[in-house]
């Protein structure tokens, strides 16, 4: 009896198992490159960047230093037909072409116009009114980097990996919302009742050993690979290479024996 109630355990976290990854790759299928989630979060991550401003964010993501990081014409944030444009930008390159945005026609950098930071911001007051926030963080991000455009760009780079940071969390949260329904519409779709499950593998004595002996085989393939792997091979194995790798380690269950 114990054995039995062991197997239907084991066939239970065999199929949700299988269940879990199929919803992974459907997940991937459809948020990953049908609408291309971690391009359209780059989007909104340059949009807040950008001080919210969508002229400011176009600008930026046009430039040609931008430009080069993706392919075709257009970048652009569509939730339905799917989003167009890089899927991650280096801060430095964002640094970069965001002091060109700001700066004319943003093809050329301020440092051809002015010698530093400081005489760009007392020059160039009026973008403090198109670009308010922008120019705010900017006003932050100059202080102790008044004259000199590497330490600036480097503290705006900073500031972007900083953002970036927060970003990698709106994704995952992004993803959570996405496997939570992508699993419930599998489990309906499937049919994935684990009171029919349990009660068919109680009934069925073959399948019960049929699902449980691929469950321990699976998990003996687990042990076996940690084993041989010599990147996951505890530090004490290289004193005592000449025993069998084996012996070293103990069996965590009785091998299933087959018919």
């Amino acid at each position: 009896m114990g054995n039995a109630i062991l197997d239907v355990v084991l066939g239970l976290v065999l199929v949700y198992l299988v269940l879990a990854l199929l919803a992974m790759k459907v997940q991937e299928l459809l948020d990953g490159s049908l609408l291309r989630g971690r391009v359209s979060n780059l989007h909104q991550m340059l949009f807040e960047a950008c001080g919210q401003s969508e002229d400011l964010k176009k600008r930026v993501i046009e430039n040609p230093l931008i430009f080069a990081l993706y392919r075709g014409k257009t970048a652009e944030n569509n939730l339905l037909t799917g989003s167009s444009g890089p899927s991650s930008i280096p801060p430095d390159l964002f640094a970069r072409a965001l002091l060109m945005a700001l700066y004319g026609d943003g093809s050329k950098h301020p440092s051809d116009g002015y010698s530093s930071p400081s005489r760009f911001f007392e020059a160039e007051r009026s973008k403090a009114q198109a670009y308010e926030k922008t120019w705010a963080s900017l006003t932050g991000l100059k202080i102790g980097q008044e004259t000199t455009w590497a330490g600036f760009e480097a503290a705006i780079a900073q500031w972007f990996a900083d953002i970036g940071d927060r970003a990698d969390g709106w994704f995952k949260r992004r993803s959570q919302g996405w496997s939570l329904g992508v699993a419930l519409a599998l489990a309906a779709l499937l049919n994935a009742d684990s009171l029919h499950i349990a009660t068919t593998l109680a009934s069925d004595s073959d399948q019960r050993a049929a699902l449980a002996d691929i469950a321990l085989r699976r998990g003996d393939e687990l042990d076996d690979h940690l084993v041989t792997d010599e990147r996951l091979a505890p530090p004490v194995l290289a004193d005592r290479a000449e025993e069998p790798v084996l012996d070293l380690v103990p069996l965590a269950r009785p091998r299933r024996e087959v018919a």
